[in-house]
């Protein structure tokens, strides 16, 4: 009986493991919600990649050479309406919602952002 569990448990974490590997591609939505965070401009003059460059610096200076690197995720909800799309490097994670194109920073990242904007003489 015993062995019966474990190869029916070794079966199933089998499956797991199968559609574990299917979720690592991004749907079509997915990879639009990027480009336009990445697009996105904050403060009408830096898009959001070129911010988030200056930010991910000021990270590697702050962590003394320890260089992770900065990380997209998106996740699609088909049943919202929107995509959840963060930025993560390290500790740091920033959050953005694309709802029909438009982005929306979560206060946090928009408080980030704004900040770098205006240590580059803008905003």
């Amino acid at each position: 009986m015993v062995a019966i569990v474990w190869i029916v448990a070794g079966l199933g974490l089998g499956v797991a493991r199968l559609h574990i590997g299917e979720a690592g591609a991004w749907t079509s939505r997915e990879s639009e919600a990027l480009a336009h965070v990445r697009e996105y401009s904050p403060d009408d003059v830096h898009s959001c990649d070129e911010l988030l460059a200056v930010a991910a610096e000021r990270l590697s200076e702050r962590d003394a050479g320890s260089a992770p690197v900065a990380r997209w995720y998106a996740f699609e909800r088909p049943w919202e309406g929107r995509v959840y799309v963060v930025w993560e490097r390290g500790e740091a994670m920033l959050g953005f919602v694309v709802e029909d194109g438009d982005v929306k920073p979560d206060d946090e990242t928009r408080l980030v952002l704004k900040r770098v904007a205006r240590s580059l003489g803008t905003e």
